[in-house]
């Protein structure tokens, strides 16, 4: 199952962390032709091991 959200959702961030973190699906509709800063480790994930943990960097925050 999956969750949908709008582009203009306040909770955006929120959403697509907890989504990461937690393994959910997301459905982002009505998305700009351009995205924020935010979101481009994402696009082109960059992801590197932390004490065996893989970390994913969102913004300033980096996700376990």
């Amino acid at each position: 199952m999956f969750k949908i959200l709008k582009s203009a959702d306040d909770r955006i961030g929120q959403e697509i962390e907890a989504g990461i973190k937690f393994g959910k699906w997301l459905l982002v509709e009505n998305m700009q032709e351009k995205i924020s800063a935010e979101f481009d480790s994402i696009l082109s994930p960059q992801i590197r091991t932390k004490n065996k943990q893989k970390i994913i960097k969102l913004g300033d925050k980096e996700i376990e």
